[in-house]
């Protein structure tokens, strides 16, 4: 593993700069990286872990050096990831400033007269571990820092590029569509939660709401040189609702979700147990029969294990997940099979495929990796010929609630004849 932490300052107005000084600021960043990447081409590293700073986004009076130096951090991490594939994990984290450090007493009282809030050494430490150990997402770039929203724009509003590629998110290439791979809804969530927890950092995840298919995301280039798309987040203080779009490069808006927050510590509710007991009959589809026939789900996806029953009001079956150490592909591959249950039902009951449209509400009660593994009852809260309305609940074997689903929306595509 490497952790580049490297950096000093030289703040000058770009015009008072001298060549040495920005020198200075910029190799020790930069410089710094390549010799530490040249060292080590031949070994098998594990991470790289890029000490960057929210100023490469945001930009900092006195800081040209420091800004476009960090952002080239940012950069170079995107393309090691980019070229050592899936079983490498870059970070490049946009740091705010830290209560500590370089941070003397006058800085700190500048900062706060700006709005920005300083990151607690605990809660600094915390972002690092989650994110080296993967449990806010793959995401390559993370800012992270109080007051960053008001740091960026005046209307709370802040725009963001994701970069889609094989190499950070390869369970899409399990989700092909007719040869064309296509975002899985839940993965869409996932993105959500990583960027509110990097945008918020003092304040708790309750749930997802309204997560809409406007658009599916088709990827052109998921193999090549990637897509990116834009997402939009935009924070209403009144209800403590994170608005997010998910938009391709022509700006046409695929996704749309809202993420709950909340300035308290939300407690999680792992003993409750679900209030629904289903009365099924036998469903004897096998693993091969549904994914070599009737779903379009390749390996990284292929979870549903055995389905347990099913009945007019629902059904259940048994996931085991892939001996995944990351703990966001491991959610995503869980939710999505939770989904491909309700795509089941509705080939059993019309004879048709189908595709998940909208999930109303999210839930964790047990955010960490499951060991073992899940079951997964959908209950039916109503149906039309086109459509079917569900509540998912995901527990372990001991039946304690990992995750409820609310409000999943499937609709019948039409049939070809």
């Amino acid at each position: 593993m490497i952790v580049h932490a490297a950096g000093i300052l030289a703040d000058k107005e770009i015009h008072k700069k001298t060549d040495a000084q920005f020198n200075s600021v910029f190799d020790t960043k930069v410089v710094g990286l390549l010799n530490l990447l040249k060292a080590t081409e031949g070994d098998d590293l594990s991470h790289l872990v890029c000490f960057s700073s929210v100023a490469a986004r945001t930009g900092n009076s006195g800081q040209v050096d420091y800004a476009m130096a960090n952002e080239i951090l940012n950069r170079v991490c995107q393309t090691e990831q980019t070229k050592r594939g899936n079983k490498f994990v870059a970070k490049s984290i946009g740091w705010g400033p830290w209560a500590g450090g370089m941070v003397d007493p006058s800085l700190a009282e500048h900062f706060r007269a700006q709005g920005v809030e300083l990151i607690p050494l605990q809660e600094g430490a915390k972002l690092f571990a989650d994110e080296v150990e993967g449990r806010n997402g793959a995401c390559v770039e993370i800012i992270y820092g109080g007051g960053l929203n008001n740091a960026n724009t005046g209307s709370g509003t802040t725009n963001l590029a994701l970069h889609v590629h094989v190499s950070r998110y390869p369970q899409i290439s399990s989700h092909l569509i007719k040869g064309q791979a296509v975002v899985p809804l839940v993965l869409v969530h996932e993105w959500g939660l990583g960027i509110a927890a990097a945008l918020y950092p003092h304040m708790s995840v309750v749930g997802v709401h309204d997560l809409n298919v406007v658009k599916g995301i088709q990827l052109e280039h998921f193999d090549e040189q990637g897509d990116w798309l834009n997402i939009e987040c935009t924070l209403n203080d009144r209800d403590n609702l994170l608005a997010m779009t998910v938009s391709d490069k022509q700006n046409i808006v695929q996704y749309k979700l809202s993420i709950e927050l909340s300035r308290e510590l939300v407690a999680g509710t792992a003993e409750i147990e679900p209030t629904t007991a289903l009365e099924l009959d036998k469903w004897e589809w096998t693993p091969k029969h549904i994914y070599e026939e009737l779903l379009f789900h390749g390996e990284k996806l292929q979870v549903v294990k055995q389905l347990l029953g099913v009945s007019d009001a629902g059904c259940r079956g048994l996931l085991q997940m892939p001996d995944e150490t990351n703990l966001a592909r491991f959610r995503v591959a869980m939710l999505d099979g939770g989904l491909q249950l309700a795509l089941l039902w509705e080939r059993k009951r019309s004879g048709l495929a189908s595709l998940p449209t909208k999930l109303g509400r999210l839930t964790w009660h047990m955010p960490a990796k499951i060991e073992g593994p899940v079951l997964c009852n959908l209950i039916l809260k109503k149906a039309t010929k086109l459509a079917s309305t569900w509540s998912i609940v995901f527990t372990n074997v001991e039946k304690q609630i990992i995750a409820t689903m609310e409000d999943v929306n499937v609709h019948v595509l039409p049939s070809k004849t």
